[in-house]
């Protein structure tokens, strides 16, 4: 569609997993692992003995987003005397289920697994867990309805930690529109033109953002909602 020059587009970033700074491109990151900080000791952060109980997070990919969570999950393990293990699985919703199916069978299991509900597959990544009895809790971008709640219908999902995306979204949705209309942003028909970047098209952290903002958009008179772009959670 062809708009006039002076057409304001709004431009609505739906985003929890924040876009990494421009940087020199590095080396692909392992397969299977991604990479954390050395532990370092300190009075408040004791080092991981032997035979601490291990904890594995499984991560979609490396950004800014996920290697902040990591940190704070590094402090966290510290502090708790156990030993964190990072799974990256490079986008690959199969890759996460194979390498949580590792983590979680033979002797050598972990003794936690933390995900999200990464491209919905998390109910999968509960089913997994539950199998094999080790506790799971699901971070970030939570299972909604279709896998009951927490000790329900798997035992073994002990919680779950997660954002109101629905609610962020229709939120930031508001605050742009108000926004672009104090900025005088508006066109002949006095209501402001938006287009919207999401991110990946079915990952629950970016269609709850999106089912807000288009929530706020139906409930507005003063702005039209011309295109959902996804961007797969990247800067270009």
């Amino acid at each position: 569609m062809n708009f006039p020059t002076r057409i304001a587009l709004g431009v609505l970033v739906l985003a929890l997993a924040g876009c990494p700074q421009p940087k020199a491109k590095a080396p692909p990151p392992s397969p299977t692992r991604a990479p954390s900080p050395s532990p370092t000791a300190s009075a408040e952060a004791p080092l991981v003995k032997s035979g601490a109980k291990r904890v594995a997070m499984f991560i979609p990919h490396e950004d800014l987003f996920w290697r902040d969570f990591l940190g704070f999950m590094e402090a966290a393990s510290k502090q708790l005397g156990l030993k964190l293990e990072v799974h990256l699985a490079n986008n690959n919703r199969e890759l996460m289920k194979e390498q949580l199916r590792e983590a979680t069978s033979g002797a050598g299991r972990v003794d936690a697994v933390v995900f999200q509900n990464f491209k919905e597959c998390g109910p999968d990544l509960l089913e997994i867990a539950n199998e094999a009895g080790v506790p799971a809790f699901v971070v970030n971008a939570g299972v909604g309805q279709s896998c009951d709640v927490p000790r329900g219908r798997y035992p073994r999902w002990i919680g779950a930690m997660e954002s109101d995306g629905e609610g962020a979204g229709h939120a930031l949705a508001c605050l742009l529109v108000d926004e672009a209309k104090r900025r005088g942003l508006t066109e002949p028909d006095g209501r402001v033109h938006m287009i919207a970047l999401a991110g990946i098209v079915s990952d629950a952290g970016s269609t709850t953002r999106v089912k807000g903002l288009k929530r706020a958009v139906a409930e507005r008179k003063d702005v039209v909602l011309h295109q959902v772009v996804p961007t797969e959670w990247s800067r270009e």
